[in-house]
């Protein structure tokens, strides 16, 4: 933690403060545990934060967030702080996508976090620039891949709009403001405007409908959500900054009424405004705002197979190369050790060894789902949950078959058969069917409940 030397001057210190409130001024020192960082320029704030950007000793130019507890109420503190943190693990994942999170801590109880500096603006600023088909398709694509990679990861953004689009140094498109990010399947909250149970976490008018009804605030987050986000931000840019349910004023008027369109699909037809634009696009926009999850592209992976297999022409720029893993392109490995590793949740750090489980129990056939002590037939992988109820008694199911492992959701018992999970299992953010196993491979991440686990083949 940070504690104030002097005016002006702040310093890493081990000190814990109730939250004060802060505001940097330009010139002020960071005397953080790494180098001395020298506040230049305060770049915006947010509902939650302020960011500002900050140089070092080599010269070299950051940004800071500072999460402002100061502003919130002690019962808050422990939730949003979690956020921050999800969101600064979200900004560590490997990606030419991302905008890269570097250091954490805190400034006089107030969490911050160090990251890449991205000097050319946000797609906010600049939506007229890609007014242009080609210049458009580039754009999307690099936004689809971030979500992509944040998917495959295990966590969705929930907050996709022009304003977390920057562009870095080389003006490539990133994404960034991890804050609300949230495992797979985690429980979502809505509107306070809404009579919903607690706050809003996302901007409302890019928001799916699921996010935002208070009848579903404890349903669960998919890929889906950020999907219908994505394609409100690409509807927005092509149409010269209009929105598919109607203007901002009449979200501020009347929100109830505004959430009702976006509920019942009554939008207006891209072409309305761009009749010149290529119906390609305008099919793929308008599945991705549908109201009902089960009809849009449920992740970007489909959106980028369909570009790839259409090998739509941008002007004189074809799109580039898409690598899409297939189970032919990345071989199974059957000769080594298979490892599951919680990344995220409780029980972080854990380890489960399926050669040992698989030995132990002699039995090719491993059980996945809540630690019940209780139960006649216990999990052979137990997860713990404190605090939720998110993962099933009997929620999924290790296979080996040839020598490599394969994953259901659900398990089989002699009274009901198989039965499938409360709330899915899913694999790099894609949901696992009760009747075909989805071959595991290196790297694959495993959702269930609030906990992901990374397959790790040593």
């Amino acid at each position: 933690m940070l504690a104030k030397l002097n005016s002006g001057i702040y310093i890493e210190s081990q000190v814990v403060d109730i939250p004060a409130q802060l505001i940097f001024k330009n010139g002020d020192q960071l005397h953080l545990r790494d180098n001395i960082y020298t506040v230049e320029l305060r770049l915006g704030q947010g509902g939650f934060g302020s960011v500002y950007k900050i140089r070092n000793a080599s010269q070299k130019v950051f940004a800071i967030k500072i999460l402002d507890l100061w502003r919130l109420k002690p019962n808050e503190f422990d939730e949003v702080s979690e956020r921050f943190k999800q969101g600064f693990l979200a900004g560590q994942i490997d990606s030419d996508y991302l905008v890269h999170n570097l250091q954490e801590g805190k400034i006089q109880g107030n969490p911050y976090i160090i990251m890449e500096f991205c000097p050319n603006g946000n797609l906010s600023d600049r939506k007229s620039e890609f007014y242009q088909e080609y210049k458009f398709s580039r754009l999307a694509i690099s936004v689809l891949k971030g979500l992509q990679d944040l998917h495959q990861n295990g966590v969705i953004h929930r907050d996709i709009k022009p304003d977390n689009i920057l562009f870095d140094i080389q003006d490539n498109p990133k994404l960034t403001d991890f804050d609300i990010v949230g495992n797979i399947n985690k429980r979502m909250t809505a509107a306070n405007w809404l009579g919903a149970v607690k706050d809003i976490w996302g901007t409302a008018v890019y928001a799916p409908p699921e996010q935002l009804n208070h009848k579903k605030a404890f349903a669960y987050t998919k890929p889906s959500m950020d999907v219908f986000a994505f394609g409100v931000t690409m509807y927005e840019v092509l149409s010269g900054g209009k929105y598919p349910f109607g203007p901002f004023e009449e979200f501020e008027k009347n929100p109830v009424e505004y959430y009702e369109k976006i509920k019942n699909n009554k939008f207006s037809s891209l072409t309305h405004f761009r009749p010149d634009l290529n119906p390609f696009w305008v099919e793929i926009i308008h599945k991705c705002i549908q109201s009902n999850p089960k009809d849009r592209f449920q992740n970007p992976g489909e959106i980028l197979q369909l570009l790839k297999f259409k090998q739509v022409n941008l002007d004189k720029n074809k799109l580039e190369s898409i690598e899409l893993k297939t189970d032919t392109q990345e071989n199974f490995q059957t000769n080594s050790h298979w490892n599951l590793k919680i990344i995220n949740g409780e029980g972080l750090g854990a380890a489960f060894s399926l050669d040992e489980l698989e030995y132990q129990h002699r039995s090719k056939v491993l059980r996945i789902g809540w630690d019940d002590q209780k139960s006649k037939s216990p999990n052979h992988i137990r997860l713990k949950e404190t605090y939720t109820q998110f993962i099933s008694g009997q929620h999924a199911t290790l296979e080996k078959y040839n020598g490599k492992w394969f994953i259901r959701d659900g398990q089989w018992n002699q009274k009901q058969g198989w039965k499938a999970s409360t709330n899915g299992t899913l694999v790099n953010g894609l949901e696992v069917s009760i009747h075909d196993g989805v071959g595991l491979k290196n790297g694959d991440i495993l959702t269930i409940g609030e906990i992901n686990l990374k397959i790790m083949n040593i």
